[in-house]
């Protein structure tokens, strides 16, 4: 089971389920026809932003990196290779796994649905809440961490 959503310091983006080995192609097709469109709701007449991926292949892809250049209003952050993961939806993501972990697995079973369902409701549960905005506003103090811990892991 595998998802892609996206986040601002506005809020939650879309929460799309996708095949367990995305595919360039596949990622193409979620940002043209489900992050622009979402972007645009979320931020009527907005002209640039800035968007974050990490160094995973897809995200790396050929094919991807033409589309981004293809429109220049999308600035994407580079992402070191080697640097902790510190983009806040990671944040969002473990309190998916938490809930999901804190089930009684003796009275439920547990199915790739169940799991989309779950992970959808966790999802909608953080719209309207400050969530993302306070993730985003720790995205100082995170990175003081890591120049403090040399770049090695923090409590984020």
């Amino acid at each position: 089971m595998s998802m892609w959503g996206w986040m601002s310091s506005a809020g939650l983006g879309e929460l799309v389920r996708t095949s367990p080995r995305m595919t360039a192609a596949e990622y193409v097709n979620i940002l043209q026809d489900v992050l622009l469109p979402s972007v645009e709701a979320m931020y009527p007449g907005l002209y640039q932003f800035t968007f974050v991926h990490d160094n995973s292949a897809v995200h790396k892809a050929r094919m991807v990196s033409e589309w981004f250049r293809e429109r220049p209003w999308i600035e994407v952050i580079d992402w070191s290779p080697k640097s902790p993961d510190l983009n806040p939806i990671e944040n969002l993501w473990a309190a998916v796994v938490r809930e999901w972990n804190d089930i009684d697995e003796g009275h439920h079973v547990r199915t790739r649905e169940q799991l989309y369902l779950h992970a959808q409701t966790v999802w909608e549960r953080f719209r309207g809440q400050n969530t993302c905005e306070n993730l985003v506003a720790s995205m100082p103090r995170r990175l003081k961490d890591v120049i403090a811990n040399n770049g090695f892991w923090t409590k984020y």
